[in-house]
C-alpha cells in the first residue's frame, strides 16, 4: 500500500516552500532573531514552532529521515537531556537551565531541512537567498553608514532606535554590528567561488564587511582561506603571499582607521578572565561531562563569548564531540561531494561550516540559531549532491534547474 506524502496529508508543496523561503529570509536577515518580535515572543521562535509542527506531522505519515541525520537527532536530544540533568545535579536555577537550551533548541530544524530540501531545486533555491540576502545587508549597511557619516541620519536618533533590539553594536559614532552581518560573510564565499560571479557585488560585499570593523570576521575570513588552500586545494605558494599581503592590510586599517576610537580593552580581558575562571573549575570528572547548562562562572553566570569555552565548561568532552561531530559529517559529506563531480557547488556550503567554527572561537554564533542552522542546512545540501542519481551537476545546470 502507498503511503501518503505530505504533501496530500499535510501542507501542500507549493506551501510548504513558501514556509521554507521564510523561515531562510528571517535567518538570513534577521539576524540574532530579536529583530521583530510579535507580543512577547520573535518572529523566529513562532516560525521555529511551525516548522517544528510540521516537521512531527510528517513523522506521523513515516516520511523517511536520513540514517545520518536520524543519528544525530537521538546524539543530540541525548547531549541536552544529559547536561540538563548534570545542571540539575549541580544546583543550576530551572531558569538558567531553560535559558542555555533555548537556542539549542534549534537544532530541531534539521528535521525540517531534511523534509523541505530534497532535490536540486530545493539546494538551488537555497543558494540563491543565501546571495541576496548577503547583498540586501551589504548595500542597506554601506547606505546607512554614509548617511549616518554625512549626518542625513543622526546617530543618537538611529542609536536610540535600534539598540532596544539588542542586536546591534556600535564602533564609537560612525559605524555598527549587527549580528546579521554574519551572513554577509557567508554571502562572500558563495560569491567568490562561483567564476561567473558579478565582480562587483564582491567588491561591495568585501567593502561592506570592512566598514563593520569587525577583527573576529576578518581573522574568520583569512582562516577559511587558509583551510581552503592548505586542506582543500593543498597550495601553499598563492597562500603565503595572501596570508601576508592580508595581515598588513589588516594591521594597517587597523592602526591607522579605527585602534583609537575603538576600544577593544575591555573584551578582550574579559575573555581572558572566563578563560582563567574556566580553568579554575575543572575537574576529572567535569572535563568529560562538564558541570551542567545553567552552571556559569562568575563573570559570566550565562553565555560566555568563546564557544568551545562554554562547552568544555558545561557539556565537557562529551558536548565537544557532538559539536564537532558536525563539522565532521559535513565534511565527509562534502568529500562525497567531490567523488560525485560536485565538488564547484558543494565548496560554499563547506567553507560556510567552517566559518561559522571560526567565527565562533569569539562570538557564539555556532550554539545559536544564526550560525547553527547554516551548519544544519550544509548538511542536507551536501547530502543531496552527494548522491549518486545527482552526479556531476554544473552550477549552469543547477540555475537552469531552478529557473525551471
Amino acid at each position: 500500500m502507498k503511503i501518503p506524502t505530505v504533501s496530500t496529508r499535510i501542507v501542500s508543496p507549493l506551501s510548504l516552500k513558501f514556509i521554507l523561503i521564510i523561515i531562510l529570509l528571517e535567518i538570513f536577515l534577521g539576524g540574532g532573531g530579536r529583530l521583530i518580535d510579535i507580543g512577547s515572543i520573535s518572529l523566529r521562535m513562532y516560525l521555529f514552532g511551525i516548522g517544528l509542527a510540521i516537521s512531527i506531522a510528517m513523522l506521523f505519515t513515516l516520511q523517511p529521515v536520513s540514517k545520518y541525520f536520524t543519528f544525530l537527532l537521538l546524539f543530540g536530544t541525548g547531549m541536552l537531556i544529559t547536561s540538563s540533568f548534570i545542571g540539575m545535579i549541580n544546583g543550576a536555577p530551572a531558569i538558567a537551565i531553560f535559558n542555555d537550551i533555548k537556542p539549542l533548541l534549534s537544532f530541531y530544524s534539521l528535521l525540517f531541512f531534511c523534509f523541505t530540501i530534497r532535490d536540486l531545486e530545493d539546494v538551488a533555491l537555497v543558494i540563491r537567498l543565501i546571495r541576496w540576502s548577503s547583498i540586501i545587508l551589504a548595500i542597506g549597511y554601506i547606505c546607512i553608514f554614509v548617511l549616518i557619516n554625512t549626518g542625513v541620519i543622526q546617530f543618537v536618533s538611529f542609536y536610540n532606535m535600534v539598540t532596544q533590539t539588542e542586536e546591534f553594536f556600535f564602533r564609537g559614532e560612525f559605524a555598527f554590528f549587527y549580528k546579521g552581518f554574519l551572513y554577509m560573510c557567508i554571502g562572500l564565499l558563495f560569491h567568490v567561488v562561483d567564476m561567473r560571479a558579478n565582480k562587483a557585488i564582491v567588491l561591495i560585499l568585501t567593502v561592506a564587511i570592512i566598514l563593520t570593523f569587525t577583527r573576529g570576521f576578518f581573522v574568520s575570513i583569512v582562516l577559511t582561506y587558509l583551510f581552503y588552500h592548505l586542506i582543500i586545494r593543498k597550495s601553499a605558494s598563492k597562500l603565503i603571499i595572501f596570508t601576508i599581503v592580508t595581515a598588513i592590510a589588516i594591521l594597517s586599517l587597523w592602526n591607522v582607521f579605527y585602534s583609537n576610537t575603538i576600544n577593544r580593552m575591555d573584551s578582550d580581558s574579559a575573555r581572558i578572565v572566563q578563560i582563567n575562571e574556566v580553568l579554575e573549575r575543572v575537574t576529572p570528572i567535569s572535563f568529560f561531562i562538564g558541570h551542567g547548562f545553567g552552571i556559569g562562572v562568575p563573570s559570566r553566570p550565562e553565555r560566555m563569548e568563546i564557544t568551545y569555552l562554554e562547552m568544555i565548561h558545561k557539556q565537557g568532552l562529551l558536548g565537544l564531540l557532538f559539536w564537532f561531530g558536525l563539522i565532521i559529517l559535513n565534511w565527509i559529506f562534502y568529500k562525497r561531494c567531490v567523488a560525485n563531480g560536485n565538488s564547484k557547488l558543494a565548496l560554499p556550503f563547506m567553507l560556510a561550516v567552517i566559518f561559522v567554527y571560526v567565527e565562533s572561537l569569539t562570538n557564539p554564533y555556532l550554539t545559536n540559531p544564526i550560525g547553527l542552522t547554516m551548519v544544519l542546512i550544509s548538511l542536507v545540501c551536501l547530502r543531496i549532491l552527494c548522491d549518486p542519481k545527482n552526479k556531476a551537476v554544473s552550477a549552469d545546470n543547477l540555475h537552469e534547474i531552478h529557473a525551471g
